[in-house]
């Protein structure tokens, strides 16, 4: 009967006769654990009397690999990456096993020293071979190499019976060189179950000849081994320090998958935007050839008549809104839905609480039924059903202007460039106006209050972050803090206050460019030459929007005397021009010397400091916001930050930290700022007003999502 070779049952019987038929000094060779001192003996030695023989031959030191051609290393990793990608699994196999593979050292009776382990990228399998001459060959095997190495053991055996024969054969001492050259030589692998009447049967490597000595290579890879076995220790914490920093990198390589969700997200918000501003642009030129056709037909018949005496303008020709900028063009007042605003008002007032023939109440009559605000109204659309669950939650920590202006424009960004029929700082500016009941106790013409806030809202341009969506946030933190965060009450402020300080946040980030102070530093831009590198961008908020309101249909401060007008601009120029954090250390200092002073907040002074700190808050509230409100703020300043960093990048300034989109770093940049910014300001605000403490408790849940298992 004929057994076939490389069987199970073959491996047996080839076992039992080599027990029968053993004999004395049989054994080929013996573990290199016993010839470790002469291997340290040979190396020494060799290196002494060999050096110069292989000193011209140095330049050659690439190593050849067996089973793949003489192609690039690129090549190969394109070749290796296809092979492991094989449905089969034989890569994945191979290299479980290669992995599971210790380091193996023998030397043969014939004084032949052999190594025998993975490559420095754990993906080839490394034969080194010094001969007692002195040659030395050395060759990496890949898969495909080691495929036909594992051939000669037979095609069914598997890749884990491949390296059981090497690792007995080198532990067993039963490894031999044969058939030396000068080009290479065979490395074989003898199997337990090998028989002299059947011929030799193992893994046979055929290792190519290198121009290098090899030896020391060995001789580091014992002293390697011996290292690891004789301080146990070191290399667990070595292991484990590995570990870790495999757990940084996966965590690292999660921020970085979120960061490019991020950017996909900003990507398509910028398409949106690119396609708006092509329309845009297209209608002002329109606009502007309109304008210039017009001028041209009229210029003729007014020449002469401009003047009535040298250097005197007619009072014909007098400009009607000098050097005013009219967010709306030719409009006053946005398009707004009277019965949306019908129920806001009717929410807080009824037609019995106020005289339907004063100016406070021209325009927008309550309903006349009581309890309006107790119980769920008749809506007309979807979008008056939305914006009144949302104003549900006015008082809470919760309110989202994000779905009050998906509500009235249909998004929360597109739309923020051409808002007709009002946003989201239109109705939350509306609603706190009715809610504190200012019209009626100032006496403000509701006509002119709708033109300021439409006027208002307009004048914020459609950035990413700093937009009237921004700024509807702003007003309605600075009415919290106020009302139910207790600095009212606190700092016994008055009505006059208090709309001074709903005024400054709603103008808070008037006119916005998109970029920041150090921006138009840099640059030198009108602007920064005009306030002389001083807080810039918020003395161009505040000084815009007064001058916008020298227009009487703007004015909404018409109807306060003219000692309220002062107090209110005051209050409101230095709550404004506090929201510059290049100030920001300045102000804390000053608002700590204050609390650690207990002095009273009852007096203006520290009452316009209270103020001051509660725009301040507000400005940066969005990371103290639940995790669902701060994560689409954060995506949004991102956005911002990036385009400012595009614009930089082309007028061939350094990009500002963080806003290099070619290399992202929203997560760092949010958990510094939320860790030395964010959070000691929000404390010293919980000491000051205690309810407050809300807001430090979800900014360090914010902080805490970027952190995630051991982030930063």
């Amino acid at each position: 009967m004929n057994i076939p070779r490389g069987s199970d049952a073959w491996m047996r019987e080839e076992k039992n006769k080599k027990k029968n038929n053993k004999k004395e000094g049989k054994e080929r060779s013996v573990p290199i654990i016993f010839f470790f001192p002469f291997i340290i003996f040979i190396f020494i030695t060799y290196t002494h009397t060999h050096t110069h023989t292989h000193t011209h031959k140095r330049k050659s030191t690439k190593k050849k690999t067996f089973g793949t051609s003489k192609a690039t290393g690129n090549d190969w990793g394109k070749r290796h990456k296809i092979s492991r990608q094989h449905g089969n699994g034989i890569a994945a196999e191979m290299l479980k096993e290669l992995h599971g593979c210790p380091s193996l050292f023998v030397t043969t009776t014939d004084r032949c020293s052999i190594m025998a382990k993975m490559n420095e990228e754990a993906e080839r399998f490394c034969v080194s071979v010094v001969m007692p001459s002195g040659l030395c060959y050395q060759d990496e095997f890949d898969e495909k190499g080691l495929c036909r190495v594992k051939e000669t053991l037979g095609g069914h055996v598997s890749w884990a019976r491949f390296f059981s024969v090497v690792r007995e054969a080198f532990n067993n001492g039963q490894v031999t060189v044969q058939k030396a050259t000068d080009a290479s030589v065979e490395v074989m692998c003898h199997s337990d179950a090998s028989g002299e009447g059947d011929g030799v049967w193992g893994a046979e490597f055929n290792v190519s000849k290198v121009d290098v000595s090899v030896l020391p290579t060995i001789v580091k890879g014992l002293v390697d081994l011996y290292q690891f076995q004789a301080h146990p220790n070191t290399q667990e914490q070595k292991l484990k320090r590995l570990t870790e920093e495999v757990a940084q990198l996966k965590v690292k390589a999660e921020q970085l998958e979120k960061e490019v969700c991020f950017l996909k997200e900003i990507a398509h918000r910028r398409r949106k935007l690119d396609m708006y501003n092509i329309q845009r642009i297209k209608q002002l030129r329109e606009e502007v050839a309109n304008y210039e056709g017009n001028y041209d037909c009229t210029h003729g018949a007014t020449k002469g008549e401009a003047t009535t005496k040298k250097g005197h303008r007619s009072s014909t020709q007098a400009p009607k809104k000098g050097r005013i900028r009219q967010p709306l063009g030719e409009e006053e007042c946005v398009a707004y839905d009277p019965e949306l605003l019908r129920l806001i008002k009717s929410r807080w007032m009824t037609l019995s609480d106020v005289d339907a023939s004063s100016s406070y109440n021209s325009v927008i009559v309550p309903s006349p039924s009581p309890g309006i605000s107790n119980q769920t109204p008749v809506f007309g659309n979807k979008q008056q059903e939305v914006v009144w669950e949302a104003l549900n939650k006015l008082d809470e920590w919760d309110y989202n202007v994000f779905e009050v202006q998906q509500a009235m424009s249909g998004d929360d960004f597109a739309s923020l460039h051409h808002q007709q029929n009002g946003g989201s700082l239109f109705i939350t500016m509306y609603a706190l106006l009715i809610k504190y009941s200012f019209l009626s106790k100032f006496n403000i013409d509701e006509q002119i209050a709708l033109n300021w806030i439409s006027c208002v809202e307009a004048g914020y341009n459609g950035n990413p972050y700093h937009n009237s969506m921004h700024a509807a946030d702003v007003v309605y933190i600075t009415h919290y803090i106020l009302s139910k965060g207790g600095m009212i009450e606190r700092c016994q402020l008055s009505d006059l206050q208090v709309f001074a300080a709903l005024f400054a946040a709603a103008i808070h980030d008037y006119n916005h460019p998109g970029v920041n102070n150090n921006f138009h530093i840099k640059a030198q831009s009108y602007s920064a030459i005009l306030y002389n590198d001083r807080s810039v961008l918020e003395n161009a908020h505040v000084s815009s929007v007064f001058e916008l309101m020298k227009n009487p249909r703007f004015n909404i401060l018409e109807s306060f005397s003219e000692d309220q007008q002062k107090k209110i601009r005051e209050t409101v120029i230095e709550m404004v021009l506090a929201t510059d954090m290049s100030l920001h250390g300045k102000h804390i200092a000053h608002f700590n010397d204050r609390l650690e002073e207990h002095v009273s907040f009852t007096e203006r002074e520290n009452q316009n400091l209270a103020l001051v700190m509660a725009l301040k808050m507000a400005d940066i509230s969005n990371c103290g916001r639940p995790l669902e409100i701060y994560l689409k703020w954060s995506s949004k300043l991102s956005d911002e930050f990036y385009l400012q960093g595009d614009r930089e990048r082309n007028l061939g300034m350094q990009c500002s930290p963080f806003m290099d989109r070619m290399e992202p770093a929203l997560a760092k940049g949010q958990i510094l700022f939320i860790s030395y910014i964010v959070i000691p300001f929000f404390e010293r605000m919980a000491v000051f007003l205690p309810k407050m403490r809300v807001a430090v408790e979800y900014a360090e849940s914010c902080k805490a999502y970027w952190l995630k298992a051991g982030q930063g």
